[in-house]
């Protein structure tokens, strides 16, 4: 399908709105596909991903992002990745590279 669009009601009165040109929908398992040019924010956070793909899986409360990931929160701090992994429940980031390089990170609280 072309131009995707999720907003996912979350607890604590967060939202993520998740756009995307284009992408696919399973209706069995409810997973969500999106592809080229995604776009991530989240409403409470502020913090915004741009990337290539996001995989949504319903059936496994996670969020597969990857190819080109740039992740910028209302702080100003820039995260770029190969592939990040976001459980919702338990609320955990997992940042990778695809060749099993070791990820270089600086965390710069303003």
């Amino acid at each position: 399908m072309d131009e995707m669009f999720l907003t996912l009601y979350l607890e604590n009165n967060r939202e993520v709105v998740i756009t995307s040109k284009n992408g696919k929908f399973n209706k069995m398992t409810q997973d969500c596909f999106f592809e080229n040019e995604v776009k991530a924010t989240d409403t409470v956070g502020k913090t915004t991903i741009h990337a290539d793909n996001l995989d949504l899986l319903a059936s496994s409360g996670t969020a597969q992002i990857f190819n080109n990931v740039n992740l910028i929160n209302e702080n100003g701090s820039f995260l770029k990745a190969d592939k990040i992994e976001y459980d919702f429940e338990g609320k955990k980031l997992k940042v990778s590279m695809f060749d099993d390089q070791n990820i270089n990170m600086k965390v710069i609280n303003n």
